[in-house]
Formats: C-alpha cells, structure tokens, sequence
C-alpha cells in the first residue's frame, strides 16, 4: 500500500513537472495546471475520462491512474470522469495560478439479481420456512404456497439455510447472477426412528451367518459371530421380519418398531434330514445273532437278529462311530457318513483265540546257552535266549507246535508242544558238537519259484530254524549255501500270489526244491434279472464266456453268479418265446449288476405289438386280467412286507442268492408303511411301491 501510494505521489510530481516546463511566464499568463490521480479503492482506473468545461478539454489516464492538464486559464470548473465499469463522477475545482491537484475516487457498478424459489417436502409445499441467505443476513419466511423471493441482491456467490418445523435443516450455495436467479429446495421430514436388536439361536446354539430380513424397507443384515444383528435409524411402524440360514428351517414374523430400542430373539429349527443304516454281523461265512451294535452320537442301540443283521432308521444324517461286540469275539469299531436314504453296513469280527504262553530254558548239561534260536510253527515264531539261557513267547494260539532250537557249537533240537491256555513250560537240553577234527556237514538248497509257465522274479524265500533269507532273481531262481543238514521250513511269500511253505531235509551237497505259487485272482459277482417289460421271466438260460459260466433265472426272473474272476466277459440269455439276447460287462471286484431286456418272438401274420394267443387288438405286456406280481420276499403274498421277510431276503443277498436291488427295495418297503402293491408300468424292482 505504501509503495502504491509512493508511485502515486511521483506520478503526480511528474505531471506538474510537465505542466512547470509547459508554463513559460507563469507569472504573466495567469494560468495553472490540473493533475490527478482516478481510482477506486486501491485500484488505479487506467483509460478513465476526464473532461473539463467550460471548454472542451479531455485527458485520459494512464496505467497508473494518473491525468494531467497545463494551461488552464484560471477559474472555475466542473469535472467529469467517465471510466468503464464505474458509475460517472462529478465535482468542481477552482483553478489558480501555479500547481493544482484533484484526485477522483470512482465507484464501481454494481450489478444485482433476484432470488425465487419454491420450498417442499415431496409433493408438500412448505410455508412459514426461513430461508437465510449471507453474506447480508438476508432472511425471508415462505408464503402459504412455500414461494420465497430475495429481490436486488448483489452478484455473487451466497451461501443459503432453510430451516421448517418438523423437517431436517437444508443448506446449500447459489451464485447470483444479473437477473432472475431460482432455487428450489426440498427438505426431509424429520422421521421418528427406532432400533431392532436381537439374537438368531437353535436351542443353545447361536447362529452366525443368518440373514435377517425387514420389510418394507428391503433392510437386510448378517447375523455375527455371536448370532446378534442390529438394525439403527428404522422408521417407526410395522415390519415384517423374515429369517433364513443354512441348515434351518425360514422363519417369518412381525414386529411393530417404537421410537428407541426394540428387542426380537428369533429360534430357528434345525432341519434334520435321515438315512437307515442296515447290515449284517458275520465272522467268516458264520452269521452272528445277539451282537450289540451301536451308533454314536446319540446313543443308538440294537441287537443283531437270528440272521445277524441290524436296522437303524430315522439316523440324522452325518459322521457315526460304530462298535460292535458279541460274546466270543473281538470288539469292532469303525466310523459310517449316514446319507440321506439307505446305508449298507456290513461288519466282520474276529472271534477271540485262546492263547498261552511259553517258557523254558536252552541248556547242555548244566551250561545254560545264551544266543540260541527258538523257533516255532505255524506261525513263524522266532526268539533268541537270554544270557541265562531262557526264551519266553506270549500270546500264542493254544494249538500243536514244532519247536526247533539252534545254537552254535550244539547239534539242532526239534520237538513238539502243545500249548495250552496259560504258562506252558518246555526246556530244552542240547548236544554240544565234538570239535576233534570234526568238520560239521552243510548242503547247499536250490530252486525256481514260478507260477504255471512264468517265473516268479522278487520272491522272498526263508528257512527256519537258522533265519536264512533271499529273492528270487529274475529267472526266479534262488540259492543258500553252507546250510547245517537237518531239517527246515521253507516259506515263499510274493505280491500277487498266496505264500507257500514245506518242509526240506537238507543233506550233504546239493539240495534242490522248485516252488510252485497260485495266482491271487480278484473276483466279483454278477447279479440281475431278466424281463420283458414288466415280466420277469424264469428259466431263461444266462451264460457267460469265457469261462462257460451258466445260470437260469429264479422264479421272480433273478440270477446270480459268484466268484468270477474280474475282467471282460460275453453274455447271452436265451428264453423261449423271447429272442436271444447278448451283451458285454466288465466285472470288477464286489458286486456287478446288469439287467436283461428280452423282446418276445412276434408269430408270422400276427400284428405288431400282440402276444400269441392275444385277443386282436390287445398290447403286448397287457394282456387282459393281468395279475399283480408279489414281491419276492413277501413270503405269505400278503402284499405286506415285515421286518422278518425283509431281512430273510437281505440274508439271501448276502449269501449270493438274491439281487441287492430287490433287497434294498424289501427294506424300503419295510421301513416306510409295510404294504405295498404293484405298478405294472414301472420295471423291477421299482415296480413294487407303497400303497396309498
């Protein structure tokens, strides 16, 4: 500021300096100068119009604001200064001899607009509201109709607030132009609210994860880790709630929220979806009755039937753990996933040997032998005695043994113990070997494992006693030498084939024992029925090749066949009045299934789709006053399956006799309402279903 208005000052000094230089005889002319400076505020006009009268006399000021002019008579005169965007200044100087100043303060132009508006909420007009407008201070209140007008308002940018009974505050900004300006406002009722808390639990359990629901409104929120949910700022009034999650049944209800905290537990209902377990308790081929069978959790129980099988139903589905003990055998335990509908189970315990142990002590004389092998069979049971000469075995089968004792410097003892349940005891008493120029006599074994044609190369052969091992090669060939003479067993174990064991006698030199192994073949069993549409038909012909096995179907159209070695194999079935049928299955190991559609012989000149000896016009399979067909397992043809004919008829699957799809369909049967009838449309064994 202090610069500008230094500038100013030597601006002024130069003009008057002018008008000294233009003044030749100041004195004599009786004439002065006029210089000035025009601004407006602390902006300097440039270009403004400075205009003297009387006379004709105009200056323009320069960039800084400054005019001047020299000559002028002395007198009065009016001023006027005219400057772009400025209003027109007006005023007087008495002009004397020598220097005169004027400076001119311009004001600006102002321009001014007006401000209209219409105040609502939503199709509501709102009157008696207080729109504020600043700078200024400007207030107005909304008519009846809400209409607000603000009239000569300077340009520019104001800031406005509306304030109304019963609705949120507004605020905004509007810049004001020259003219008619408009600004609408719409303010937001001031809505009573309140909350909804709550908890989503089954019983004990709360549940995470639930989505909860309230309309209208479409509000929606996730129940957390603790199953609460929490819903803020709701309009008070009624709402509908609705509650979902996995696992659980929807649950739907309806809450009137008040201003504040409203509180809503909601218990869902598990839906529990169930199986049936079923199966059959047996130790080898024997079928074991009275075995308590349980599942848990949940604490289920049963007892095997006369045929050993069990039945649960209505199990949750899920992971079981299943255990089993019967009188006389081994406890079992395994783990079952129930899924929804059937679940087979079959369990096989290992009855409980009685077993002793045995103890004794390797001695020659009254020297007690430390290092000498004991061995024992069956069983392959080796051990070697103690610095005090002594062995022991535990948990031997009761049974006939073989003992062999071997020991360095002694000749090789063998006998026989029948062990019994307890302490069996057995010393043995060897004979030392004379060393007085004595060499003990050894042989040397030799031989092929093979099976049929092929040599069997990676067999483990062993001779006891002696602990003496080798593989075969891959001739199949195997060779100990320096072998004590006596007598030995000789074991062959090879992955594919059943283990071999014999006796061999050792002599002095060579000794040879070709082994010959059986091929471990994987079997499985074909099972089906053959039919033509819904005829079952016995005493068709169903053979398979190769191999030249043969069935005929049972009287409810069933075969069977067992311990097929697996692989590829051809079927044919033949029936009378049915052509031939032929077909292919690949059996792998455990149960196959295949069933057989025939299609019967059509005479020549009889119409397509008729049987022999049907009445013209009737559908073949339809013959008129048809029969219904029983279920196999229904035994009296009550048309009602009992547990007792269900699991008779599961038992015959087990032993090889019955298909698995007509034994799961009896305990269907069984299980959901016992009677039954037939849909002749349906094939077997869906063609038996529940009666209505």
């Amino acid at each position: 500021m202090k610069m500008q208005t230094s500038v100013i000052r030597i601006a002024v000094i130069v003009g008057v300096l002018f008008s000294l230089v233009a003044v030749t005889d100041f004195a004599e002319a009786q004439t002065g100068s006029l210089s000035g400076v025009v601004r407006s505020g602390t902006t300097l006009v440039n270009g403004a119009q400075v205009r003297l009268s009387p006379g004709t006399r105009t200056e323009t000021s320069n960039f800084l604001g400054v005019f001047s002019f020299s000559d002028l008579p002395v007198g009065e005169y009016t001023i006027r200064v005219t400057a772009s965007g400025y209003q027109t200044w007006n005023g007087s100087k008495t002009i004397i001899g020598g220097i005169n100043i004027q400076d001119v303060e311009l004001t600006p132009l102002v321009e001014t607009g007006s401000l209209t508006g219409v105040v609502r909420s939503g199709a509501t007009l709102v009157g008696g509201a207080l729109v504020s407008l600043s700078p200024g201070n400007l207030k107005e209140m909304t008519n009846m109709v809400g209409t607000f007008n603000f009239a000569d308002l300077l340009a520019g940018d104001y800031a406005i607030t509306v304030t109304a009974d019963g609705y949120e505050p507004w605020s905004g900004s509007k810049t004001i132009a020259s003219g008619i300006n408009l600004q609408d406002v719409e303010l937001t009722a001031i809505v009573e609210t309140g909350s909804l808390t709550g908890a989503v639990r089954s019983g004990a359990t709360l549940i995470s994860g639930a989505l909860v629901a309230l309309s209208p409104g479409g509000y929606e929120t996730t129940t957390s880790i603790a199953g609460t949910f929490n819903f803020t700022n709701l309009p008070v009034g009624e709402y509908a709630i609705t509650v979902t999650a996995d696992g659980y049944e929807p649950w739907s209800g309806s809450k009137t929220i008040a201003s504040g905290i409203n509180l809503q537990d909601v218990e869902l209902t598990a839906i529990v979806e169930t199986g049936s377990l079923t199966g059959a308790v047996r130790s080898g081929a024997t079928l074991i009755s009275g075995a308590l069978v349980a599942l848990s959790p949940g604490g289920y129980e049963t007892t095997t039937s006369i045929a050993g099988t069990f039945n649960f139903t209505n199990l949750p589905v899920g992971e079981y753990a299943i255990t089993v003990t019967a009188d006389g055998y081994e406890p079992w335990s395994g783990s079952k996933t129930i899924a929804s509908g059937i679940n087979l189970q079959d369990v096989e315990l290992t009855a409980i040997v009685e077993t002793g142990s045995l103890t004794g002590a390797v001695r020659s004389g009254a020297t007690l032998i430390s290092g000498a092998l004991v061995a024992l069979s069956p069983g392959g049971y080796e051990a070697t005695t103690s610095i005090a000469g002594t062995f022991n075995f535990t948990d031997l089968p009761v049974g006939d043994y073989a003992i062999t004792v071997t020991a360095a410097g002694y000749e090789p003892w063998s006998g026989s113990k029948t062990v019994v349940s307890g302490i069996n005891l057995q010393d043995v008493e060897l004979t030392a070997v004379s060393n007085e120029g004595e060499t003990p006599e050894t042989g040397s074994l030799s031989g092929v494992v093979r099976s049929g044609l092929t040599p069997v190369s990676g067999a483990a052969v062993s001779l006891s006693p002696g602990g003496y091992e080798t593989t075969t090669s891959i001739a199949g060939t195997f060779n100990f030498t320096d072998l004590p003479v006596g007598d030995y067993v000789l074991t062959v174990t090879a992955a594919g084939y059943e283990p071999w064991s014999g006796g061999k006698t050792v002599v002095s030199g060579i000794n040879v024992q070709d082994v010959e192994l059986t091929a471990i073949v994987e079997t499985g069993s074909l099972t089906g029925a053959v039919r033509s549409g819904a005829t079952l038909i016995s005493g068709a012909l169903v053979a398979l090749s190769p191999g030249g096995y043969e069935a005929t179907t049972s009287f409810a159209g069933t075969f069977n066949f067992t311990d097929l070695p697996v692989g590829d194999y051809a079927i044919t079935v033949t029936a009378a009045g049915y052509e031939p049928w032929s077909g292919s299955k690949t059996i792998v190991s455990g149960i196959n299934l295949q069933d057989v559609e025939l299609t019967a012989i059509v005479e020549e000149g009889e119409p397509e789709g008729e049987m022999e000896g049907e009445p013209e016009g009737e559908l073949e399979g339809e013959p008129e006053g048809e029969e219904d067909l029983l279920h196999p397992a229904d035994l009296n043809g009550d048309w009602r399956i009992v547990l007792s004919e269900a699991i008779a008829y599961l038992s015959g699957w087990q032993q090889g006799s019955n298909p698995l799809g007509y034994a799961i369909r009896a305990a269907y049967l069984w299980q959901n309402g016992e009677l039954y009838a037939y849909d002749p449309s349906a094939s077997a064994p869906m063609c038996w279903v529940l009666a209505e």
